[in-house]
């Protein structure tokens, strides 16, 4: 057999013992699992992932009903546990990820998904969308390798002609607008290609873990010296950022930077979205994917940044260590000095005319012996200092009122109703600093924080200028806030479908 041939094979062997999708889709209980979780986070919420107790509840009512199926071999006796056995198994195989309570999907996930729902051919642009983007790549590539300037002049001159022809017609009245057949497969292709942002935000992710479980093998191993285990989180970090996803998110992070460039991609899909082809094109959930794309990005991009500081943490706690652990090593090597000079017969006179390498620097103490001027003092005291971690109950009245204030927080649903009914009251657009002075202000960060976070949903403007405002809490604190200058507007804001 050809060597190649061999490779190839044991390679898809290999795939297919180790790689998560691949097993996924030979799990007698992949079609149970894939429906009940895909349904899952298809309604999971804009801050991504779904509660593991909402996924165990729904997996559990799942199996009840499928019990009677041949193929899913049930446990009718106890569901909820083969549930959690189910679902701890796609934990260990990196098909899910379970953080703070909450899972999340991965890559390998979306993988069989989409492998899956393409053998229904639910999206698919035709032959001609993808030769005409397949000729434009060719082009563009042409021209950016050729370094001939002769070439890139003419190649130059050809697109501001082609272009000039264009602004000409739009002048004379003549708008060629693309016909809705090509704008409901340019609506798709926008649509495959933002849904794979969040593959490669959720590869970075995992990359970054890998990275990380790597990094504490080092820590773990003997001889590792502080400073290669430093360099080897900095060369991980930039070989990360060298790959495609992370350029992609180094890219969309410095886009974070720039609120003008999201603020005008958001606005751009939704016009994309309310033209009457993109209906055609996506069904209800995936124009609600798209509409949700900058805020599905920024909470990927946070758990990758999370996923970083995790291995700064433990690189950091690691190198403090280290300095603990050579505190320790010079206490041990003092120890010794100092038992070494206990075991000396210091009675002798010919011992301590001995000349010696160093000079003796000890204090002049002639009533004590020099063993005990170099003795560390151990107090003498048999009180046992062993923290007591026992619990103790203790009846709710005996909570003092600080306790009960730590529960409190701003309730958005009622700030909402503040602001709108405020709004309307004066009837014209109002900037933060006029809403503060007229709604009281208990929680000032949050209110502010949701008050900015209302104008970038509505697509208000907010400018780049920047306003002062200054409050006084209830100790009679002075707090100064630099603010940016938008205008809330209650007809922007009557129809706001805010996630409270």
């Amino acid at each position: 057999m050809n060597l190649p041939i061999r490779q190839r094979v044991s390679q898809y062997m290999d795939a297919r013992q180790q790689h998560p999708a691949w097993r996924l889709l030979v799990s007698p209980r992949a079609p149970l699992m894939l429906g009940c979780l895909t349904g899952l986070f298809a309604n999971q919420s804009r801050e991504g992932g779904i509660a593991e107790e909402d996924a165990l509840q729904a997996l559990t009512q799942m199996l009840l009903e499928f019990a009677n199926h041949p193929d899913f071999k049930v446990d009718v006796d106890n569901p909820q546990q083969q549930a959690g056995r189910e679902l701890r198994e796609w934990i260990k195989r990196g098909l899910v990820v379970e953080r703070g309570q909450r899972l999340y999907e991965t890559d390998a996930l979306n993988r069989a998904v989409q492998f899956i729902d393409s053998l229904d051919n639910r999206i698919m642009t035709s032959t001609a969308s993808r030769l005409s983007v397949v000729q434009e790549q060719i082009r563009k590539l042409e021209t950016g390798l050729d370094a001939d300037p002769v070439n890139r002049a003419d190649a130059l001159r050809g697109q501001i002609a082609r272009l000039q022809q264009e602004l000409t017609d739009v002048e004379a009245g003549k708008v060629e607008v693309l016909p809705e057949a090509a704008a409901v497969e340019a609506i798709r292709e926008v649509y495959v290609l933002a849904t794979g942002l969040s593959a490669d935000f959720r590869r970075v992710e995992d990359s970054w873990r890998a990275a990380d479980r790597l990094l504490r093998q080092s820590m773990m191993a003997e001889g590792v010296h502080r400073g290669d285990v430093l360099e080897q989180l900095l060369d991980g970090q930039e070989n990360l950022l060298n790959t495609a996803e992370g350029r992609v998110f180094d890219s969309f992070m410095q886009q974070l930077g720039e609120s003008s460039e999201l603020k005008l991609m958001t606005e751009r899909v939704r016009n994309i979205l309310a033209h009457p082809a993109a209906e055609r094109a996506l069904n209800k959930q995936q124009m609600l994917e798209l509409r949700w794309l900058r805020l599905k990005l920024s909470g990927e991009s946070q758990m990758v940044l999370r996923a970083r500081s995790r291995s700064e943490q433990d690189v950091r706690g690691f190198i403090k260590s280290g300095l603990a652990a050579e505190h320790h090593r010079v206490g041990l090597l003092l120890n010794d000095i100092l038992a070494r000079a206990h075991s000396l017969d210091w009675s002798a006179a010919s011992l301590r005319r001995t000349p010696a390498a160093l000079p003796p620097l000890g204090v002049a103490l002639g009533n004590v012996s020099v063993p005990e001027r170099l003795r560390y003092k151990v107090l003498d005291d048999d009180t046992d200092t062993t923290p007591d971690f026992t619990s103790t109950d203790e009846s709710l009245e005996q909570l003092d009122d600080e306790f009960w204030a730590a529960f409190e927080g701003l309730n958005r649903e009622q700030m909402l109703r503040d602001t709108l009914e405020v709004l309307a009251q004066h009837g014209r657009p109002m900037t933060l600093g006029e809403l503060a002075s007229q709604i009281p202000m208990t929680y000032d960060l949050e209110t502010l924080s949701m008050w900015i976070a209302m104008a970038r949903e509505a697509g208000i403007e907010i400018a780049e200028e920047h306003e002062v405002l200054r409050l006084e809490d209830a100790d009679g604190n002075q707090w100064q806030y630099r603010l940016p200058v938008t205008r809330l507007e209650s007809s922007a804001l009557a129809d706001l479908d805010l996630d409270l």
